[in-house]
């Protein structure tokens, strides 16, 4: 009887696990952002980020649409994705940076997501500017004791893919590619 009961509380655990997954999926979905459509979600990300300290995005195609700066506080503990990288894609209108954490953030860490500038489908060239060239980046991550890993950070308008400040973080498996223009390119669209 001891293993039928090891068995079952086993099988339990396995259920809450899979339950608590789709629950996590669908949380930022609770705010309005889905990842299937072309309607911007930075209102409801932003939401879901406030509201939570664990957000699970979901993958899906084009992917969640970032018309204006996403700003992660300090709650947030985590921010990832379930069941492959979800990506978030810069609105061809977005004249900041994709993301920002806060200065005071702490004991964070993020992973398994694309975060796409999408620099030749924006209109803003100003934004990158040399006063300016900030508001092109995808990540500003700031704060203590963070963590960064299989993160894709592609196709930033301008300035920089991943841009860090801060103490005691550890950064691995980042893939950055395409991101800002050459000299001999610059701005050319």
């Amino acid at each position: 009887m001891a293993h039928g009961t090891t068995l079952s509380r086993f099988l339990l655990a396995v259920l809450t696990v899979l339950v608590s997954a789709r629950i996590g999926l669908a949380q930022c979905g609770a705010y309005g952002a889905h990842p299937n459509d072309s309607i911007p979600d930075s209102d409801a990300l932003n939401a879901c980020f406030a509201a939570n300290s664990h957000i699970y995005l979901e993958p899906g195609y084009p992917g969640y649409i970032i018309d204006h700066r996403l700003t992660v506080g300090t709650n947030v503990r985590l921010l990832t994705s379930l069941g492959g990288k979800a990506r978030l894609v810069a609105h061809p209108t977005l004249t900041r940076m994709m993301f920002q954490f806060d200065a005071q953030a702490h004991d964070y860490e993020m992973s398994e997501l694309v975060i796409d500038g999408n620099k030749y489908e924006r209109l803003d060239a100003s934004a990158c500017n040399s006063v300016n060239a900030a508001n092109g980046s995808n990540i500003q991550a700031k704060g203590t004791n963070f963590t960064i890993h299989h993160v894709d950070t592609i196709n930033a308008q301008c300035g920089t893919g991943l841009e860090i400040t801060g103490n005691d973080f550890n950064v691995y498996s980042v893939y950055a590619a395409y991101n800002g223009f050459s000299a001999d390119e610059a701005y050319q669209r």
